[in-house]
């Protein structure tokens, strides 16, 4: 039977803290409990995680943003090399000032926590269950600190925008949870000031590689150190020591691989300069008429255009059995600039790639901010 400490998200950081360090060096596992997860559900999982499998270190459930939500356990050797290469990419020391605006129950939140722990950074958190609650806390902190770095995810960094006044700009910005829009890093370096940059990785592994300020837009960056990333097939394969080799909860014995090694599921290369780049997910390509399409392409010409701020494009299927490609965008477009939009599109792409346009005024969210594609 193992050891299960239980951490709210919401508990002090340093408690927080303390309790994932304590309970790492006791050889116990430690359950991060996510915003908004139900008390029922949270005792579910802490009951499997006591009499499952013996094992130690700390339980994620990834997002489940593409397929069903998993129950993955990281070791603590895992937990030390990834906190070792974030404080040795992003340069932290004791005096850094670090802003994280993700749960740090939640993987990406939750690297950065303990790198900063690990330099002894001075550390704010602002992650509020409701997002926007969370904004006008950024904020505050925003115009009262000059951050060295700040944490979130695109939509935080899109939202913070619409309101820059006596903001303060962060030496840099990190997005990672999903692709950053080359469009965004600009807005953001014109209305906010200094880098915006992406972040890359996933439960399963925590974060991977790391933008610097003078990388090309596009870029996530190289791994950070004690990881490696190889590719395979075009899949991005990451490895790290400590890594898990299976799912405590979940099946999905394909995304192990060697020693150590984890299939990310996300489609890459590497450039000659040693710097990798997204081009979109595995699972996520569709056929349309008979015809592949990766919906990441399609969004980038929706993004590339005056009238979108942020875009979604799924597959729908239709009562005749084919699928159908949709697009949903931020903020409505409505008449002739719908019109506008269409022809852009339409002189882009293929005609079998043009989705149909959906209006959102906000689209549904994760507790992290993430959009949640089960919704759409």
């Amino acid at each position: 039977m193992n050891t299960v400490i239980v951490v709210q998200h919401y508990k002090r950081s340093h408690v927080f803290r303390n309790f994932v360090q304590e309970g790492l060096k006791a050889g116990q596992l430690v359950f991060p409990v996510p915003p908004r997860m139900l008390t029922k559900q949270r005792n579910d999982i802490a009951e499997m995680l006591m009499h499952g499998r013996d094992d130690a270190g700390v339980a994620f459930i990834t997002s489940g943003t593409i397929g069903a939500s998993k129950l993955i356990v990281r070791s603590a050797e895992s937990i030390a090399s990834e906190s070792s290469g974030v404080v040795e990419s992003l340069g932290l020391r004791r005096r850094s000032k670090v802003l994280i605006t993700t749960p740090i129950a939640h993987s990406y939140g939750f690297g950065i926590f303990m790198a900063c722990a690990k330099a002894g950074a001075r550390t704010w958190i602002a992650d509020d269950d409701h997002v926007f609650t969370r904004l006008i806390r950024v904020r505050e902190l925003m115009r009262k600190h000059q951050f060295d770095v700040v944490t979130g995810v695109p939509f935080v960094f899109r939202s913070i925008l619409r309101q820059v006044r006596g903001l303060k700009p962060p030496h840099l910005s990190l997005a990672g949870g999903e692709t950053v829009p080359v469009e965004l890093m600009e807005r953001w370096e014109l209305g906010v000031g200094g880098p915006l940059r992406q972040e890359y990785g996933l439960s399963e592994v925590g974060i991977v590689t790391i933008a610097q300020p003078e990388d090309p837009l596009r870029s996530i960056g190289r791994p950070v150190s004690d990881c490696s990333v190889r590719v395979r097939k075009d899949e991005l394969i990451v490895q790290r020591e400590g890594n898990p080799t299976s799912y405590f909860l979940g099946e999905s014995p394909e995304t192990f691989v060697g020693l150590d090694e984890v299939r990310t599921g996300d489609l890459g290369f590497r450039d000659p300069q040693g710097l990798f780049y997204l081009k979109g997910r595995k699972d996520s390509l569709m056929f349309v008429g008979g015809m592949s399409v990766m919906p990441e392409e399609v969004e980038h010409v929706f993004l590339d255009s005056d009238l979108v701020d942020e875009c979604v494009v799924v597959g729908r299927p239709k009562e005749n059995g084919s699928m159908e490609l949709v697009a949903n965008i931020v903020p409505p477009v409505y008449t002739r600039e719908l019109n506008d939009l269409r022809a852009y599109v339409q002189k882009r792409l293929p005609a079998y790639k043009v989705p149909r346009i959906v209006n959102w005024s906000n689209l549904p969210r994760t507790a992290s901010g993430k959009v949640d594609r089960s919704a759409l």
